[in-house]
């Protein structure tokens, strides 16, 4: 049964597993020379109320200017870690970013560039009610906001703005099969499937809201064989829908194989991403429209995640260096005493995130600081020091994570996001 699966399965979809090295839950020892040497490196700045200023702030939107591309690694569900990518989309939009990448498949980034198209959240609450859960991040209302931020303040064409990689997600298939049924020779087949997946999703939530919830009840993608992709297939005409099929029976192949061979489950997942990513620059090598990408930390990295996995991140900083392009990552970080809330809406309390461990004691007040790898790493005293913090920790996503990112912010004190009105 996969049932026993599903709570670790979300979390592995949600945040691609950003714990690492078996130190989930455990405090690293960090030496005093390494925060002492580090500290020149860090900086505060003043975010309140949405409005973020200091020179610390000005000389990273400068860098957001000079850069081709920017890739946001986070950790998700805080309210003000999407509040501050938002204050961000301005500068943005000013300086020639074009297009605005997220955590979604092709399909639900069209309907969400869709719905930012509107100056309200009517379409998106509306979705939620007929798919609940089904926009990963999206039913989160500081998600959005960055969205319609951008968009509204682009010049000029407005299409193709919202690229979208991953797979289709758990609660989002009966949406897709109903899209598809508007293309299939009898649509009544695909609504029909579409129909039993929405009841199987529902019977889910409902169970989860149960005082005895039951160990056997799954999402509905699950209930998909594969007589019934044969059947859809049968359906469609060669071309565009039948990728998206193709589409939604590897995003089922990637949730089975959480329970079952995540490494190659995680795999398939990161080079479908680097796939969709590369479908998008094709053709557009020697036009290069500016991008920004906001996924999980896991997924922004360079190198191998802990997951043992290539991430996105690292593809996208080698192929801009061959086209000579610029890429700025950064990675915006809670301090320990913060708050999020998992796609439900249920609070957790930030833990330490393993490769960031010795960096928060470098959140000294209530105000976020932003913390500059790359010049601490030339400086011989703190490269001496960082390096006895990786000996001395026996632990390599230090390395992974400090060297993955051109800027590291922390905000200390960070709350949940808020879900939209009406989500159930």
């Amino acid at each position: 049964m996969l049932s026993k699966a599903l709570v670790s399965l979300f979390l592995a979809t949600l945040t691609l597993s950003i714990r690492a090295d078996g130190s989930e839950g455990k405090s690293t020892p960090v030496s005093e020379s390494f925060t002492r040497d580090l500290t020149p490196y860090a900086q505060e700045f003043q975010f309140k109320k949405g409005q973020a200023s200091g020179s610390a702030w000005t000389g990273l939107l400068k860098k957001i200017q000079d850069a081709d591309a920017l890739i946001i690694g986070e950790d998700h569900g805080f309210h003000e870690i999407a509040s501050l990518v938002e204050a961000m989309t301005p500068t943005l939009a000013e300086y020639g970013y074009r297009h605005f990448v997220i955590e979604v498949d092709p399909v639900t980034a069209k309907l969400v560039e869709k719905m930012i198209a509107t100056s309200d959240t009517k379409a998106v609450e509306q979705h939620l009610k007929n798919y609940p859960y089904s926009l990963p991040f999206f039913t989160q209302r500081e998600e959005y906001a960055i969205a319609q931020s951008f968009y509204k303040r682009l010049t000029g064409e407005h299409s193709d703005v919202i690229w979208g990689l991953d797979q289709i997600f758990l609660f989002q298939a009966g949406f897709v099969l109903e899209e598809l049924a508007s293309q299939a020779k009898e649509p009544r087949v695909l609504r029909q499937l579409a129909e039993r997946t929405k009841k199987m999703d529902s019977d889910y939530f409902a169970n989860r809201k149960s005082k005895t919830p039951r160990n056997d009840v799954s999402p509905g993608i699950f209930a998909l064989q594969p007589d019934d992709f044969r059947t859809i297939r049968a359906q469609l005409n060669a071309g565009p829908a039948l990728e998206v099929l193709d589409h939604l029976q590897l995003s089922l192949e990637i949730y089975r194989g959480q329970s079952g061979d995540s490494l190659y489950s995680n795999t398939t997942r990161e080079e479908f991403m680097k796939s969709q990513f590369d479908s998008h620059l094709r053709g557009r090598e020697k036009s290069w429209a500016k991008f920004f990408l906001k996924f999980g930390l896991g997924h922004a990295e360079q190198g191998r995640n802990n997951l043992d996995v290539a991430p996105l991140g690292g593809h996208i900083r080698e192929l801009a260096k061959f086209l000579q392009k610029k890429v700025l990552s950064v990675a915006i970080i809670p301090g320990l005493s913060s708050k999020s809330a998992d796609l439900f809406g249920q609070t957790q309390t930030a833990e330490e995130l393993p490769g960031f461990a010795p960096i928060y004691a470098l959140a000294k007040s209530s105000n976020p600081v932003i913390i500059d790898p790359v010049a601490a790493m030339r400086d011989p005293k703190f490269r001496t020091s960082f390096f006895k913090q990786v000996d001395a920790s026996g632990a390599t996503s230090l390395t992974n994570r400090f060297l993955s990112f051109d800027a590291i912010i922390i905000i200390p004190q960070a709350s949940p996001s808020h879900s939209f009105a009406g989500t159930p």
